[in-house]
């Protein structure tokens, strides 16, 4: 026999857990002192409840105020229930007229209704049990038999059950949809950020090695020592992976761009009134086009002083070098990835001016943080709250009908429903479920105030025609279910500090009305007392049940909290390895003949004049421009679906090239995944060369793969494009695919 696992519990059920024992404690042991102090005020006691409520008292007060959920301390709590019911018949009058509004049940009730709130059904049942078993002994030992009343306690715990059922059920579907929404926006930001990076090197590549390289390959007169620093520069630059692209943390701008500065020859003053705290990611990217600009200066502005202004979202770079003319500036990739991308990546923008003669000023804006926008990413992140409070507000509307069954059957019953003020308030209370269900899913506000308002004034004018001779009779049990049906309604709208109290006071307004019209019509001792136990045991859990409205949301925003840091740390790890173990290690294959070469103009092993250095320059540099022309094919979702498999093959020693012809237009997924797995059987099973060539024009992709391989390789090929047309071409071992992608038509 297989046992079942249970799944890991998430962070909303774990906040929601904590909370309803929380809540739990205080229903239980805030009615214990209540009821304690009705029981000891009033003027029928006895030696034996005097005692055992004082000690009552006592514990209350001490739980209150340690709030320890420890489950020892929960048994005690349960004996104190289970003890008062053995001893109803040596606290309780034999003459009391309604048994269910005793002083050993209203202290019971809120044990089985905590307890089934916060604690497994197995638990809470064999709770419901003791004290059910505990209070029919008692009603034997008093009446000679035990009360038909005492089903009221299943009921409870039914009631209750389902509510803990609903809301726990509620926020498992809660962490279930967060937990996928965080792993798609996981792989995302992952995605984003390989692309980001690949960017950010081919940039660094174009500010760095390729105008080096291109100074060499064009075998101009250059100064051995200012190529040797130029190199070493470069070389440290292309070296440094200090820097993580995309990082959320907050860093000093000023203090970046004085390192920065520092690298550049020609004098440069950076001047900044205060230090200016940005993302890391503006950081990076204002730093990178200030180095970019500040090479130019040292290549080719002959400028004698620079002056970098440092403000908050406004950075410029003045030079008094010789200037150039603006209609001159192409927009090719130096401009259009060192300076224009790098600043969209930050939101921002770059501005360039001169003239000739007059020097060079390089003007980069980015915007403020906006916290509108920020708290709307922020909202657009909140776990579902509203998941759990509907499924609070349903289980209370549930438990409430579950009240008014009982009350038809026991109280209306008695005689036969008739019309009249009984059936029209039982058919209210019944329709507030009704009305629970509009408010959840439309969120009437009239409709809530206009059933507030109904339920109240029907409950006072229930309680004005009550004959006195039944308030101390089940027939009074009508403000009880009118208050439960209260917190169903307002327990959607007090989703906050202020409406959690605004809700609570109108609940013991109606409660304090009521007992007020009981008292004024029957100003007697035990109307008094009667009123008392209510307001101690039954108001003071339907206040319990208003702030558990609010409890729950707040455990639903604090796990939300809590899971959008957890999110923000496996995010950044994520990143940091797919860095690592895919785009840096790809990058240094790329660098490293490059850097071979830098370094050795950097130490003078390498001399410039050297034919052969010229040609090995040329043709590094041939092979950067080859790529810088390629980068943006490298973000289509095609190219992003190949690229590991094509790393792959190359860390096997698999020659690998691309030729990618412009950026393809964008394809249907459903289009790209069969072609995207053919070619992975092509690229996995070769073991000396593959070509990718992609052209592409207004109406079709075009995909070309050549390969060697095997049959069986082959076969596979076949089977993954078997619902598609290809073209397959096979010379000995050399295998030719050929496909055509239809350009999906906007609409």
């Amino acid at each position: 026999m297989s046992a079942t696992v249970r799944p890991p519990q998430g962070l909303v059920q774990a906040g929601i857990r904590q909370q309803t024992d929380v809540v739990a404690l205080v229903m239980r042991n805030a009615a214990f002192l209540l009821v304690s102090l009705v029981y000891l005020a009033q003027s029928e006691r006895t030696i034996t409840g005097v005692v055992l409520f004082g000690l009552t008292a006592v514990w209350s007060v001490r739980r209150l105020c340690s709030r320890d959920v420890s489950e020892r301390y929960v048994v005690c709590d349960v004996a104190i229930a289970v003890a008062a019911g053995l001893l109803e018949f040596a606290i309780v009058p034999a003459t009391i007229a309604d048994v269910t509004m005793s002083v050993t049940r209203v202290l019971a009730y809120p044990v089985v209704v905590a307890v089934a709130i916060s604690h497994q059904k197995r638990w809470s049942f064999a709770v419901m049990a003791a004290v059910t078993m505990s209070s029919a002994i008692g009603d034997h030992l008093l009446y000679g038999a035990p009360s038909s009343s005492i089903m009221i306690f299943a009921i409870n715990w039914w009631a209750a059950t389902w509510i803990r059922r609903m809301v726990l059920k509620a926020a498992a579907a809660s962490d279930t949809a967060d937990a996928e929404a965080r792993r798609a926006q996981l792989r995302e930001r992952v995605a984003v950020a390989r692309i980001r990076y690949e960017r950010e090197q081919f940039a660094t590549l174009h500010d760095t090695a390729a105008s080096t390289l291109l100074m060499v390959a064009n075998a101009g007169h250059l100064d051995p020592e200012r190529l040797a620093v130029q190199a070493a520069r470069d070389v440290a630059v292309l070296t440094d992976t200090s820097n993580t692209v995309g990082s959320d943390r907050d860093v000093d701008l000023v203090a970046g761009l004085v390192r920065v500065c520092a690298e550049c020859r020609t004098q440069v003053t950076v001047r900044s009134s205060e230090p200016v705290v940005v993302s890391q990611m503006i950081a990076g990217s204002v730093m990178a086009v200030v180095r970019e600009a500040l090479n130019n200066v040292d290549r080719h502005a002959y400028a004698t002083s620079v002056l970098v202004d440092v403000m908050p979202e406004l950075v410029t770079v003045t030079d008094d070098g010789i200037g150039f003319d603006p209609a001159e500036l192409g927009r090719g990739f130096g401009l259009r990835f060192s300076i224009d991308e790098r600043m969209r990546r930050a939101d921002g923008s770059a501005e360039i001016s001169s003239s000739l003669g007059a020097g060079t000023t390089v003007s980069l804006r980015w915007p403020a943080p906006s916290a509108e926008v920020e708290a709307e990413a922020e909202a657009a992140e909140l776990t579902d709250v509203g998941r759990v409070l509907r499924s609070f507000q349903y289980g209370l509307a549930f438990a409430q009908v579950l009240l008014l069954i009982q009350l038809v059957l026991i109280v209306f019953g008695v005689d036969g429903i008739k019309w009249g003020l009984s059936t029209v308030t039982a058919a209210m209370l019944f329709g507030t479920w009704i009305v629970v269900w509009f408010l959840v899913r439309e969120r009437f506000m009239f409709l809530r105030w206009l059933w507030v308002v109904l339920l109240v004034v029907l409950d006072h004018w229930y309680l004005v025609t009550l004959p006195t001779s039944d308030f101390l009779s089940v027939q009074n049990w009508v403000t009880n279910a009118v208050g439960w049906a209260l917190v169903a309604v307002l327990c959607g709208w007090v989703g906050s500090w202020r409406r959690v109290w605004i809700g609570a006071g109108i609940l013991g307004a109606m409660w304090v009305v009521d007992t007020v019209i009981m008292v004024w019509r029957s100003p007697t001792g035990t109307v008094i007392e009667w009123a008392g136990y209510n307001v101690a045991s039954i108001a003071s859990m339907q206040v319990a049940g208003m702030f558990c409205g609010w409890l729950l949301a707040e455990a639903v925003h604090r796990a939300e909290e809590l899971g959008r840091a957890q999110h923000a740390a496996q995010t950044r790890f994520a990143v940091e390895q797919a860095l690592q173990q895919d785009y840096r290690k790809r990058f240094e294959r790329l660098t490293t003949e490059v850097i071979a070469l830098l370094g050795g103009l950097s130490d003078r092993s390498l001399q410039a004049a050297d034919p052969r250095v010229q040609e090995r320059a040329q043709a590094e540099y041939s092979r950067l421009r080859r790529l810088f022309a390629q980068a943006d094919s490298f973000e289509h979702p095609l190219m992003q679906r190949l690229r590991p498999v094509f790393d792959a093959a190359a860390d096997r020693g698999v020659d690998v090239t691309f030729d990618v012809q412009s950026r393809p237009p964008d394809l249907a997924d459903h289009d790209i995944e069969p072609v995207a797995s053919a070619i992975d059987h092509l690229v996995e099973g070769s073991n000396d060369r593959v070509r990718l060539v992609v052209s592409s024009s207004e109406e079709a992709v075009t995909v070309s793969v050549v390969s060697d391989s095997t049959d069986n390789v082959r076969a596979l090929v076949r089977d993954a494009l078997a619902d598609g047309e290809f073209q397959l071409t096979v010379a000995d071992t050399v295998t030719w695919l050929r496909v055509h992608l239809p350009v999906p038509i906007a609409a």
